[in-house]
């Protein structure tokens, strides 16, 4: 009930200071749960809890001896939406002494909030830089936090250089310190060993004037004990301002005189290299363990739950071309389409950089890649370029490279489910050889590759990964080096048969996505290359959800720009079951008169895409949804083969069934013909979550059985009152205790009774 208030207080002595958590829960409080901490260890923790809407208050005393006790609060919602927005309003505040010191809901998975730290602690705590701090700045620790609003647009100069000892500088334009960890992970710049001072740190880089950002120096071996560094303004960013120059720079303000044009031999293009001999330096294996609150498989970077194995490697890309690679500003997505926000990590993805794949000898690509494109900036100028871009701001400049170092997200493959055996490992950066947003196609597309030769061994009882010396030159199927050509679904070289393509028109679209549904509910399909999304061997609700997913992003996402990309039309898939998500059905009551039934659902663990039921002893005529629609907004209608005995439904729309802690109607069967007295949900049940993964399923009372009720006067119990059942009633006339012939229930077996018999007589009870 909303507005329920649950407090539990503390009462503080002098001297000491209160800390108060106070929780609003959304629809679904069983998702939360939170711990506050200092330096040693818990002093508040909450949830999950039972009540939706209700404000539960927690506090403690601290200590007020420590100026700065530094705590952190930690709230995580299992499902990963946050408990803001969408399905209830619930809302989190802490405070300090009755002030409050921080409030959010929208954060995803999880949020960390630190607070009453010492200054430049956290990036909470950091101290304020303005233009009056131009100059030498003064670091007395090894790790410090500033945060710096530029008053305008222009290059922005922090380094560490003379600092004599081993430093790093990051740059950030938001303060999450849950996000933040020593690598570049969430930083829109970073250096660290690259600024040309060789362990120190320097950046000059472009900032927007009137937003914050967030430095971080930082000595991470502790080797500095406080150092200086300099801080200044660099000016203008100057370059070619021309929009119609081969070289045209869309940050520059100031023309510096640059440009190029065509017809002049320096106005060619960017061209991007990989590595090769970083990814095989780097490279070693690990493993992972993905629990129920990891985002990371809907990140597309892992494969399943559990123990993972993966390969971790470094990947190092170069732009050795005469102009830059341009990819631009997240602000202007809308426009372009380039970007997508992850909210496991809470950054932008570039979503066409660097893919990752696993090929056999022979050329066969096993599913398991991925795309990586968190951040393209420069980290590293050796060929003779000047760093300009960044997160925010994205592209590799001419003579400068990007480095994706292995201790970062998603820089691994996930092998858990590849055979021992010798593959290939392919790194590929703009694999698709799309020109950049300003249009510059590379001068080369045969360096864009990066192929290492590896052995994936078991047989020690744990996964080792041997990097092979003789590895082959990678030819594709055609037999031309580092070329694109695969075989197809089919077989074929180069083919063009496309997996899901089930009319063979060589688009993925509505018709194909509907004739998933209608040849699994005929089961007119046979399990093939070509249509088993999910290569599980079976053609279920699953693969038909695939294909409406993929069909809808073609739809409804259609990108403005060449360079906008998706990956839910690539097939096959793994196939993800969720241990963490169980759905569950119940035959929830029947109407054996007019032969229907129905069908509640209890989903607390995660939306519903689609779902296949089937059910024993009954021939289905007609099905309906029962979802209320002013609660819902799910667009899926349920499916079924005329006299058949499944239902499917799945969603061409992208909606899906909300989150139910109780349950609630789902489905109307109507059937023809006779059910022999029974309704059960049996056989192939499955259900597809809005993360497109597979769910356990629980049929609790999957059955209902038909109650015959006998008619007055049936006493044998044969379905008709006769001759027979009046003799039994004459025989026991005059009883008065325990009578089996006591018809009316008074006790005794009367005239009363005998004459009910006779009124019945000649009745057909059933």
């Amino acid at each position: 009930m909303l507005g329920l208030q649950q407090t539990a207080g503390a009462q503080c002595d002098p001297g000491q200071s209160e800390v108060v958590v106070e929780i609003l829960t959304d629809n679904y409080p069983g998702e939360i749960t939170w711990t506050l901490s200092d330096a040693n260890g818990t002093l508040l923790s909450g949830g999950p809890y039972n009540s939706t809407g209700t404000t539960y208050t927690e506090s403690v005393c601290i200590d007020g001896a420590d100026e700065y006790p530094c705590l952190q609060f930690v709230i995580n919602d299992s499902y990963g939406d946050g408990i803001c927005c969408g399905y209830g309003q619930g809302a989190y505040t802490l405070y300090l002494d009755g002030t409050a010191v921080a409030t959010g809901g929208q954060y995803g998975q999880q949020d960390i909030v630190q607070f009453d730290c010492a200054p430049g602690s956290t990036c909470n705590d950091a101290v304020v830089l303005t233009d009056a701090d131009y100059g030498t700045v003064t670091q007395a620790d090894d790790n410090f936090w500033y945060t710096f609003t530029p008053a305008a647009n222009g290059m922005y100069e922090f380094s560490s250089c003379g600092a004599a000892c081993n430093t790093t500088l990051y740059i950030y334009d938001y303060c999450n310190m849950g996000n933040f960890d020593d690598t570049n992970e969430g930083s829109i710049y970073y250096d660290d060993n690259q600024g040309g001072c060789g362990e120190e740190a320097s950046l000059t880089i472009l900032l927007e004037g009137g937003v914050q950002y967030w430095v971080r120096l930082a000595s991470l071996d502790a080797s500095c004990g406080g150092f200086d560094w300099s801080f200044d303004y660099a000016g203008q960013p100057t370059g070619c301002t021309d929009s119609g120059a081969c070289n045209y720079s869309p940050a520059a303000e100031v023309d510096d005189g640059s440009c190029v044009y065509d017809g002049d031999p320096s106005c060619t293009g960017p061209d991007l290299i990989v590595l090769a001999d970083v990814v095989s330096s780097s490279l070693y294996t690990t493993t992972m363990n993905v629990s129920q609150t990891d985002c990371y498989i809907e990140e597309g970077c892992l494969n399943g739950f559990g123990t993972r194995e993966l390969i971790r490697f470094t990947t190092h890309i170069k732009n050795i071309g005469e102009l830059d690679y341009y990819i631009g500003t997240t602000a202007a997505n809308n426009q372009t389409g380039q970007f997508e926000w992850g909210e496991c990590h809470n950054h932008w993805h570039y979503k066409g950089y660097a893919k990752y794949d696993l090929f056999t000898m022979d050329g066969a690509l096993i599913p398991i890649g991925f795309k990586n494109g968190f951040c393209v900036l420069d980290l590293e100028c050796s060929d003779g370029g000047t760093a300009q871009y960044g997160c925010s701001n994205m592209g590799i400049t001419a003579g400068c490279g990007d480095i994706y170092s292995s201790g970062l997200s998603c820089q691994w493959i996930d092998v858990t489910d590849v055979e021992d055996g010798q593959y290939r490992l392919v790194v590929r950066v703009n694999w698709d050889y799309d020109p950049d947003a300003l249009g510059r196609y590379e001068t080369n597309t045969e360096n864009n590759w990066a192929v290492v030769c590896i052995e994936l061994d078991r047989s020690s009882g744990s996964l080792e990964t041997i990097i092979l010396t003789d590895c082959p030159t990678f030819t594709d199927c055609a037999g031309d080096p580092f070329g694109t050509a695969l075989i197809d679904c089919n077989g074929e070289c180069g083919g063009v048969a496309i997996i899901g393509d089930l009319n063979d028109d060589l688009i993925q679209d509505l018709s194909d996505a509907q004739m998933y549904v209608e040849g699994v509910l005929g089961n007119d399909l046979t399990p093939a290359n070509c249509n088993d999304i999910n290569a599980d061997g079976a053609l279920t609700v699953a693969d038909a959800a695939f294909m409406a997913d993929c069909q809808w992003w073609n739809e409804a996402h259609t990108d403005p720009d060449s360079t906008g990309v998706h990956s839910h039309c690539e097939f096959p898939v793994n196939d993800i079951t969720n241990p963490f998500d169980t759905t569950h059905f119940t035959i929830a009551s029947v109407d054996w008169d007019n032969q229907t039934f129905d069908v509640h659902v209890k989903n607390p663990d995660a939306r519903i895409y689609g779902y296949q039921l089937e059910f024993d002893g009954v021939q289905i005529s007609q099905t309906e949804s029962l979802l209320d629609a002013t609660a819902y907004d799910y667009t899926g209608a349920p499916s079924h083969a005329p006299g058949g005995s499944q239902v499917l439904t799945v969603s061409y729309d992208g909606t899906s069934v909300a989150k139910n802690t109780e349950f609630v109607p789902l489905l109307r069967v109507h059937w023809i013909g006779d059910a022999n007295g029974m309704v059960c949900i049996s056989g192939y049940t499955e259900v597809v979550n809005d993360f497109l993964q597979k769910t356990l399923v629980n049929l609790d009372n999957p059955c209902e059985e038909q109650t015959v009720q006998p008619c007055p006067g049936d006493m044998d119990g044969d379905g008709a009152v006769t001759v027979s059942d009046v003799l039994d009633v004459l025989s026991e006339f005059g009883c008065v205790a325990k009578c089996v012939m006591d018809i009316n229930g008074d006790g005794s077996t009367n005239v009363t009774d005998v004459l009910l018999v006779l009124s019945a007589f000649g009745t057909a009870c059933n």
